[in-house]
């Protein structure tokens, strides 16, 4: 971090001709990468707690809408700010469907060793209720986590 701070300051200089600017032009990006991640953070908590009033693991609905559902909407939308350190975090939730959203963003994230995630869960015994389409059935988050890794 410190050689790119060197680096990004000596180009800087390069440029403007003065050490000053270049410094206090790192340190106000540096501050908003922490504000942006602090955010994301946020973000991405205020979508878990919404989540937790989901009662339907869902994709798109059959019609002629195809409207999307709202697991389905959360998910998208914590793909946005969470990352592959947040979604292994919900693998241990107590709720099935926040464990499921887990799995579901640890196989888009493509995290290196996001299938010996998705292998630790196979023996999850815990039922949701799935909605792919127009029909409903209940399956385990293990069986999910198989459906993943295929």
């Amino acid at each position: 971090m410190r050689k790119l701070f060197l680096l990004t300051t000596f180009q800087c200089f390069l440029l403007t001709g003065t050490v000053a600017l270049c410094q206090s032009t790192n340190h106000i990006a540096r501050h908003n990468q922490k504000f942006f991640s602090s955010y994301s953070q946020y973000k991405f908590e205020q979508i878990i707690a919404k989540l937790r009033d989901v009662k339907y693991v869902t994709s798109r609905q059959v019609g002629w809408g195809r409207a999307l559902g709202e697991f389905h909407k959360l998910s998208k939308e914590a793909m946005t700010f969470g990352t592959a350190i947040d979604f292994a975090s919900l693998l241990e939730d107590g709720n099935p469907v926040i464990r499921v959203m887990g799995l579901v963003g640890l196989a888009q994230t493509k995290l290196g060793n996001y299938t010996n995630l998705l292998k630790s869960r196979l023996g999850d015994e815990a039922e949701v209720n799935v909605m792919l389409g127009c029909g409903g059935h209940k399956a385990t988050v293990g069986e999910i986590a198989k459906w993943l890794d295929w």
